[in-house]
Formats: structure tokens, sequence, C-alpha cells
């Protein structure tokens, strides 16, 4: 049954189509960072995963860290960097995010993280260079940080396998003090050679 009506529709707004018919694309890509978090720190090679919801594929990722800028394109949306970040000072930094969608609507982000790009300082203090070792070692090394310290490896010269990893310092319950200087944190390892 068909109705006819002779008149103007009273509706203004009529439904639009939807689909592929929905017209052009207008709307910006939303973009965002996953990791680092705003603050975190970061070194000098960080992985920086990025992510852009938006309609229209592929995506450009702009990433902006300093006077250094890193190009991506993603079929899905997201995207990590591992950049080598070099000629930058220590301290707080931007990273600046563009997005750029496949019919050019584009969006920008920015973030604050810290850069600490200067390595650890580790002395080993035990055993002694050229004292003989038992089969079952134990290893201390004295470690500084500016930033602290998360880890601490030891590798045989050769070995690309870790032998040993420590996330904490020793704490020394006896009230002793250990062969570390004050800014340094002591690390124990218990190495067995067998």
């Amino acid at each position: 049954e068909v109705l006819l009506c002779d008149g103007p529709i009273e509706d203004p707004n009529p439904p639009g189509p939807v689909g592929a018919d929905a017209g052009p694309d207008l709307i910006a890509p939303e973009l965002s960072f996953i990791e680092p978090l705003a603050g975190e720190l970061i070194g000098s090679t960080p992985r920086i995963q990025v992510r852009a919801i938006d309609t229209s594929t592929p995506m450009e990722f702009e990433l902006s860290i300093g006077t250094q800028t890193f190009e991506a394109t993603s079929q899905n949306g997201f995207h990590i960097f591992e950049p080598a970040l070099t000629g930058l000072n220590e301290g707080a930094i931007t990273l600046t995010l563009k997005g750029t969608d496949a019919v050019d609507n584009m969006s920008e982000i920015a973030m604050d993280v810290s850069l600490d790009a200067t390595p650890p300082v580790v002395r080993i203090v035990e055993p002694n260079a050229g004292e003989d070792r038992l089969a079952l070692t134990d290893v201390k090394a004295c470690v500084k940080d500016a930033n602290g310290i998360a880890l601490v490896m030891l590798h045989e010269q050769g070995t690309s396998t870790a032998l040993a990893t420590n996330n904490s310092p020793l704490v020394r319950t006896d009230g002793s003090v250990g062969p570390c200087n004050s800014d340094e944190d002591e690390f124990g390892l218990f190495y067995d050679l067998r």
C-alpha cells in the first residue's frame, strides 16, 4: 500500500544515508599515546606506541621529538615507533603526534615525558679481577644512576644470555656497610658456573 501526500514533508532533518553512501568523511582522527604515559621516564631508544581511531585508512603518522621527526603508515590505526633519540637534552621533552587519514583529515596531540639518555655506572666489586672463583660465585656490583636502577643483569663475556638478574639492591640487616659509595646501590647476584 502506498500513501501519497500533497504537501511538503514536515521533518526538516530527514535521516541521512548510512554506510558507504554516508557522504564524505569530514572527521579528524582521534589520536592517543598508548605508551609511554604522560610524565614517564624514557631512554634514548624508547618504545612509543600510538593509536588513531578513524574510518578512513590508511593512517599517516608523524611523531616529532625535539628537532627529530619520524613518519609511518598504518593500515589498522596502530603503530610502534622505536626511534634513536640523539642531540636532545635530558629532562622534560614533548612528544607531538600528527595523524592524517586517507582523505586528509588531520589532528594533533602532544604529551610531555622525561628523557634519561645517560647509562648507569656499574662497578663489579666482588670477585676481584684475576681471583680464583668457585663454581657458585657471589657477584657484587655497585651501580648508580640519576633516575634509579630498574634491573641489573650479569653476562659472561662473549655470550648474550643473562647468567643472573636482580631488580632490588641488597639490604644489610646487620648494620654493616658494603663496598659501595653513598650514591651507589649494591646489588648481589648469584652466579652458577656449573
